[in-house]
């Protein structure tokens, strides 16, 4: 995971020049644990602002018959995400039970802990995507 540290934000990125939430957590899960989640779920559609939280709520709706994202225990793979001022407004990938990856406006992709002030009150769960 050390090759994305630092790897800048951009708006609606999708790859290793610089990467948005959903676009990083789409490629680490593709890359780094052959999890191929469908075109249906790679909202890179440069015009459109509720991109993020379109496929975060979606993400939620894990369980329902439109998706395949079920909840799990933190784990390396899985998709974290966050509530920011009560929406959930970001994602990030666990790269073990305790340190995720994530990018967000104004922060190059880093890795946190889900313990740390900052993100423990914010977590909505861990989701895993079934094949």
């Amino acid at each position: 995971m050390k090759r994305y540290i630092g790897v800048p934000f951009r708006a609606h990125g999708r790859d290793m020049e610089g990467f948005d939430c959903i676009g990083l957590v789409l490629h680490v899960l593709e890359h780094e644990y052959g999890q191929s989640v469908p075109d249906m779920w790679r909202y890179d559609d440069p015009n459109s602002i509720e991109v993020a939280q379109t496929f975060m709520v979606e993400v939620v709706a894990a369980g329902t018959q439109i998706s395949k994202w079920k909840p799990c225990a933190p784990k390396a793979g899985a998709v974290v995400l966050f509530r920011i001022r009560g929406i959930i407004r970001h994602i990030g990938v666990m790269i073990d039970d305790r340190r995720f990856l994530h990018t967000m406006e104004n922060v190059a992709t880093c890795v946190e802990s889900i313990d740390s002030p900052a993100w423990a009150k914010r977590i909505e769960g861990f989701y895993e995507w079934s094949a």
